[in-house]
């Protein structure tokens, strides 16, 4: 294999970089719920426009700003906070719910036995299959992304009360990945930690019936960008 030149490297790392800052983005959208501070932030952004530049990014991207946008502007012109906490509202109903009625954010309902009651297309759910589900949360794919964190010397805020199989942690370890691996580890994380349960997911995050489009557009870019990141990587 030839060896990089120095502005081949500075180029690699640049996009790197930003593919990094991307994942940390979509992580920090799943942990927690969005501040006034934050929907003004991201409504104001030029990123989503660079994204819709992107035509698999395309449709998502203009629905996440134009539903930004919507909830900073209302908010502003009626000087209150009715928009904000219709977002709030949404992101409890979309991934705060029992599993049965939301789409929750956790890798092991998704994978290994809990993920096959999950699947099942039938509309029964009984308590047995919701306990079992509830251990799974802190069961295998739990522990195994907790080892992931502590081999790249990362760990979960203190406040931030959640399985290290949720999304945004998984999406958070992505980030990093994409500064600090290998492509080949990069997309091999991408392949196994994301794309082996997202897709499910996001179906499920689509079904759901929300008051804003935000968090619909959110699962759809997710994926979109997920499986973009998989081909720049070579995959």
């Amino acid at each position: 294999m030839n060896k990089m030149s120095h502005s081949e490297e500075f180029a690699a790392g640049e996009m790197n970089a930003i593919r990094a800052s991307v994942w940390q983005l979509l992580s920090s959208l799943y942990a927690k719920e969005l501040s006034r501070e934050r929907i003004c932030e991201l409504a104001g952004a030029e990123l989503w426009q660079a994204f819709a530049a992107q035509v698999e990014l395309q449709a998502s991207a203009s629905q996440i700003q134009a539903a930004l946008a919507h909830a900073a502007k209302y908010d502003a012109s009626q000087g209150g906070d009715d928009a904000r906490l219709e977002l709030a509202a949404d992101f409890c109903s979309a991934f705060l719910q029992n599993a049965e009625h939301c789409a929750a954010p956790y890798a092991s309902l998704y994978l290994g036995d809990a993920g096959k009651t999950e699947r099942n297309e039938t509309a029964s759910y009984d308590t047995e299959s919701q306990d079992k589900a509830a251990r799974s949360l802190y069961g295998e794919k739990h522990q195994l992304m907790s080892d992931y964190l502590r081999s790249a010397g990362l760990g979960l805020d203190a406040d931030f009360r959640e399985p290290s199989d949720h999304l945004a942690v998984i999406l958070g370890l992505m980030a990093h990945l994409c500064t600090s691996a290998t492509e080949e580890s990069q997309r091999a994380f991408l392949e196994s930690a994301i794309l082996s349960w997202l897709p499910e997911f996001n179906a499920r995050l689509g079904k759901l019936k929300l008051e804003s489009p935000l968090y619909g557009a959110l699962g759809d870019f997710t994926l979109a960008w997920a499986r973009l990141d998989t081909e720049l990587l070579g995959g």
